[in-house]
C-alpha cells in the first residue's frame, strides 16, 4: 500500500488546475492520498466568535483536490470550524457528495474521534487526524460538532484499542507554532508518546512551514511538512515551500519518501533545488545537535517578538523587560480601549491559553526568564531565521 500525505490546502480564490503533473501522477498513483483540509467551503453559516481569522474555501475546492488526485480529507485543524455546525455539515456534505473520505471532524464527539480503516492489498492501516485545542475542538461530548483533540484523555485509550487491530496506525497531527524551524519540546514529548502507544507514523502541519523529521524507536515522526497550496492572506503573493511523504507500507516493513516542493503563483510544482535539500538536511540536524539550545532560544524569540505584546494588550500589563517606547504605548492603547473591546480582549486572552502551542511557547520563555534568569539572548536562533527567510514565508514572488 502506499500512501500520499500533504500539508495544509486552503483554496479561497483559484478555480485552475493547482499542482504540475509530475506531482499529479506520484498524488494519483498511490492507494491512499490525503491532503489537510483546511476551512470548510462558503455556507450560510456564521463565523463563530473566536480570536485570529476565518477562513473558508469555494464550493469548487473539493472537486479540485479530487482532480488532484486526493481522496482523504484530514479535518482536525484550527479552521475548520470557523463557521460552525452549518459550515462543517454542508463541507461534509460535499466531500461525501464528491465521494472522498474525511477524518478528524465530525457533527458529534464520537463522530469526530473516529479512526479510519482501510485495507488494500491485504494490509489493514488505521487513519486518525487530531489537532490542537484550539476554537473548534471538542473537549466534551458536547452537543454540536467539532474535531478531535489531540491531547483528549480518550486519545491514547484510542490508539491501544486499534493498535492490534491494523498492520500500520498513523495519526496526522495539526499543531506547532506558526511559521518556525523547530517544532516545541511539548509536542516532541507528546509525539513520541504517542508512538510509545502504538503510533507508527505522526505526519504534522499547521506551521505552514517545513519542519524535521526523525526516526524514533520503530516509528517516524515528521514535525511539519508545511503548506501544500494556500491562496489565502500573507500566502497568496508568497513562494511557500514544504514537502509531502510518500509511505510505502507492508506487513514485513514500513517505509517512505519524501516528496520536496514549492508554490509560485499559486502553483505547486515538485522542487529539486539542491539548496532547498540542504535545508530540509539542516532541519533534521537542528533535532539532533544543540536542540535545547535552539529551543530555548526560539522560545524566548517568540516571546519578544510575538507573544508579549498580546498577553500585555489583552491584560493591560505592563512587563517589566518593555523599553520605555513600549510602555507608553501599551498604556496608551490601554487608554484608548473602551468597554465595548471588553469582549475581544478576553476572546484574545482565551486564544492564547487554550491554544496548547501559544501556552506552550510562553510559559517556557517566562520559566527561562523568570525562573532560570537567563538573559533574554536569542541570537543564535535570530541569525538561523534572517538566513532561512526564503523558506519560512518571507520572500514574495
Amino acid at each position: 500500500m502506499k500512501i500520499f500525505v500533504s500539508g495544509d490546502i486552503v483554496i479561497s480564490k483559484t478555480r485552475n488546475k493547482i499542482v504540475d503533473s509530475m506531482l499529479n501522477a506520484l498524488i494519483e498513483e498511490c492507494d491512499i492520498s490525503i491532503c489537510n483540509f483546511e476551512a470548510p467551503v462558503e455556507s450560510s453559516g456564521q463565523a463563530i466568535p473566536k480570536a485570529g481569522p476565518h477562513l473558508n474555501q469555494t464550493i469548487e475546492s473539493v472537486e479540485l483536490i479530487k482532480e488532484t488526485g486526493f481522496n482523504v480529507c484530514s479535518l482536525a485543524n484550527n479552521h475548520i470550524y470557523d463557521y460552525g455546525d452549518v459550515g462543517l455539515r454542508e463541507t461534509l456534505d460535499i466531500i461525501t457528495k464528491n465521494e472522498l473520505e474525511s477524518i478528524g471532524a465530525g457533527m458529534d464527539f464520537n463522530s469526530a474521534y473516529k479512526p479510519l480503516i482501510k485495507v488494500v492489498n491485504d494490509v489493514k492501516i488505521g487513519l486518525l487526524s487530531l489537532c490542537e485545542s484550539e476554537f473548534g475542538s471538542l473537549l466534551d461530548n458536547e452537543n454540536r460538532g467539532g474535531y478531535g483533540y489531540i491531547n483528549h484523555l480518550n486519545v491514547n485509550d484510542i490508539i491501544r484499542k486499534i493498535r492490534d487491530e491494523v498492520d500500520c496506525l498513523i495519526l496526522i497531527a495539526h499543531g506547532g507554532v506558526e511559521e518556525v524551524p523547530l517544532p516545541l519540546p511539548q509536542w516532541r514529548e507528546r509525539y513520541r508518546n504517542l508512538c510509545d502507544q502504538g503510533v507508527d507514523f505522526v505526519i504534522g502541519h499547521h506551521p505552514h512551514v517545513p519542519q524535521g523529521y526523525e526516526k524514533y524507536k520503530n516509528s517516524m515522526i515528521f514535525y511539519s511538512l508545511g503548506n501544500f497550496f494556500m491562496d489565502s492572506g500573507d500566502f497568496e503573493n508568497k513562494l511557500n515551500y514544504g514537502y509531502s511523504v510518500i509511505l510505502d507500507i507492508s506487513k514485513e516493513k514500513n517505509d517512505f519518501k519524501l516528496v520536496p516542493h514549492y508554490t509560485k503563483n499559486n502553483f505547486v510544482q515538485i522542487c529539486n533545488e539542491d539548496e532547498y535539500t540542504e535545508y530540509l538536511k539542516k532541519l533534521n540536524e537542528w533535532l539532533e545537535k544543540d536542540y535545547e539550545l535552539l529551543s530555548n532560544q526560539q522560545a524566548l524569540y517568540l516571546y519578544s517578538t510575538r507573544y508579549r505584546k498580546y498577553y500585555c494588550s489583552a491584560t493591560g500589563a505592563i512587563h517589566l523587560q518593555m523599553n520605555f517606547l513600549e510602555k507608553i504605548t501599551n498604556i496608551l492603547s490601554q487608554l484608548i480601549m473602551s468597554e465595548k473591546n471588553t469582549e475581544f480582549r478576553e476572546l484574545l486572552m482565551l486564544h492564547n491559553i487554550r491554544i496548547d502551542s501559544h501556552r506552550y511557547s510562553t510559559q517556557h520563555a517566562l520559566s527561562l526568564l523568570c525562573e532560570k534568569k537567563q538573559e533574554c539572548n536569542y541570537n543564535l536562533f535570530e541569525k538561523i531565521i534572517s538566513d532561512n527567510k526564503k523558506y519560512l514565508g518571507f520572500d514574495d514572488v
